[in-house]
């Protein structure tokens, strides 16, 4: 290979891997260590472990006592330390979420190795690492919520800042809005960022997502309105971080049907009294499954949606819905009445 061309390979190795970095879809935790005489601690090792996954990783405290463990997958943790002289501290009850800074400070008593202390931690009501406004939608409220067309953006609405834009935008000449476009701050829809397990997750042309998940496949997504740091440049609305599920090792999955159709439905402004509500099919279906492949090592989580409405009929019918590709609302995110 030439100098040229590995300089050039080197410098798109760089500029890849430094987008990459940038994109943040795991969570950190840091702190100090110190004795029951509040001096610091150096040379202790800290242990933090995944229950779900027994994923584990190790450090030891500086000279100053500080410790930082950094890129850990999102989910709930035990942290450990150890020291000789000292005994052995167990904090459990950690739980990451996407992005976050959790400090956690530890305070080890004199005696054996061999005795413990276990603590449980709680939730801190506020987050004082950072200055950045948003908030976080966990797997709980993303299936629980009852969402029209099982679309997590949806719940954007819900952030501080935000309001739904609606219109009938997404067609070739004009992207802004779509149907499910929302504004941030009063920015226009396809100024939001929006990222995929750390990768960049936007389609430049439509102002949208590129990839909308399935709701069973997410395990949270946080939704940054203002004040997020400059690793989520590039646009002046709200930043949609979200982190897709995984599995553990114990097998878990789910099977769903939701159905909506003329007969349940009640004539909304618009329809004339005079006639039968508008017939209108939509099914949405599924399953997910997940669990080890190698257990503490190597996991799965397949989600599978499925949905029914037959597109086709609103061409037979003469409503071509001029501008707007049928199979846009064929996606599992999308409800469109016949």
């Amino acid at each position: 290979m030439s100098n040229w061309a590995l300089r050039l390979f080197c410098l798109w190795l760089f500029l890849g891997s430094g987008a990459i970095v940038r994109a943040v879809n795991s969570a950190t935790i840091f702190g100090t260590v110190k004795d029951s005489s509040d001096a610091f601690l150096p040379g202790v090792t800290i242990t933090a472990r995944n229950l779900e996954t027994n994923y584990s990783r190790s450090v030891v405290s500086s000279d100053t006592g500080n410790y930082r463990i950094a890129a850990l997958p999102i989910g709930t943790y035990e942290l450990t330390a150890e020291l000789e002289g000292f005994q052995r501290l167990i904090r459990s009850g950690i739980k990451l979420d996407v992005d976050e800074l959790a400090r956690v400070d530890l305070i080890l008593q004199v005696g054996s190795i061999a005795e413990s202390v276990n603590v449980v931690s709680d939730a801190p009501l506020l987050d004082t690492q950072t200055a950045a406004i948003g908030q976080l939608m966990d797997n709980k409220k993303i299936v629980d919520l009852p969402l029209n067309g099982r679309s997590f953006i949806q719940l954007a609405t819900l952030g501080t800042g935000v309001a739904a834009t609606g219109g009938g935008g997404a067609s070739p000449g004009n992207p802004e809005g779509g149907p499910l476009g929302f504004s941030a701050n009063g920015q226009r829809s396809t100024s939001n960022y929006f990222l995929l397990d750390g990768t960049d997750n936007n389609n430049l042309y439509f102002g949208f997502m590129n990839v909308l998940p399935s709701i069973d496949a997410i395990q949270e997504f946080s939704i940054v309105t203002n004040n997020y740091s400059a690793e989520f440049g590039s646009k002046g609305g709200a930043v949609v971080n979200l982190v897709t599920r995984s599995g553990t090792n114990s097998f878990h999955g789910t099977a769903f049907e939701f159905i909506r159709n003329s007969v349940l439905d009640a004539k909304n402004f618009f329809d004339r009294p005079d006639l039968p509500i508008p017939p209108f099919k939509l099914n949405q279906f599924g399953f997910s499954l997940g669990g080890p492949i190698r257990k503490d090592h190597t996991f799965f989580f397949y989600p599978r949606p499925g949905y029914g409405h037959y597109p086709w009929l609103w061409y037979r019918s003469g409503d071509p819905q001029s501008g707007v590709h049928p199979h846009l609302y064929s996606h599992p995110g999308f409800a469109r009445p016949q």
